[in-house]
């Protein structure tokens, strides 16, 4: 597959380029690229913000309790599509991201967090969430809860668990 460095490129352009991985340009004829290979081509080198944003994405879906199957209905995505996002191999669009902070209860920002930190491409892993971070997951879950009563032993549930030591 060709590398394409040049983001102008447009579907069926002529390219200019050696070939690699067994891919035959014919010389002196006008070579073309297909919509499929331009986006293999230009996605073939893992954005590290993209490769953030799918860490974010991950780590956000683990600690709200979603396993990628449950998560891809109601966020309208394929199995395959969240694996790329989460692998940062694919750019997630403005309309993917906010039917993902609607099913996560999350902001965009939240995506974005710890970007220009000291380790810019270190994003989190696993579950691995700020205390800030948890704790607005925790309470968009707890305002969900209609039943006051429940609300209530939610809270006696917490303080017991902060006075453990």
């Amino acid at each position: 597959m060709w590398k394409v460095k040049n983001q102008g490129f447009q579907p069926g352009c002529a390219v200019n380029a050696r070939a690699s991985r067994g891919v035959d340009l014919v010389p002196g004829r006008e070579n073309r690229l297909s919509h499929r290979e331009l986006r293999v081509s230009i996605m073939s080198d893992v954005n590290p913000i993209d490769k953030h944003v799918g860490a974010r994405l991950r780590a956000l879906r683990e600690a709200r309790g979603f396993s990628a199957e449950a998560l891809v209905r109601p966020a309208g995505l394929s199995i395959d599509r969240l694996e790329r996002l989460e692998d940062g191999r694919e750019r997630i669009s403005v309309d993917d991201m906010r039917r993902l902070c609607e099913v996560l209860g999350a902001t965009p920002a939240d995506f974005f967090r710890g970007l220009n930190e000291e380790r810019p491409n270190s994003g989190p892993t696993g579950g691995d969430l700020s205390i800030e971070e948890e704790g607005r997951l925790l309470l968009a879950d707890f305002r969900a809860i209609e039943d006051a009563r429940k609300r209530r032993m939610l809270l006696m549930i917490a303080a017991a668990f902060a006075r453990e030591k």
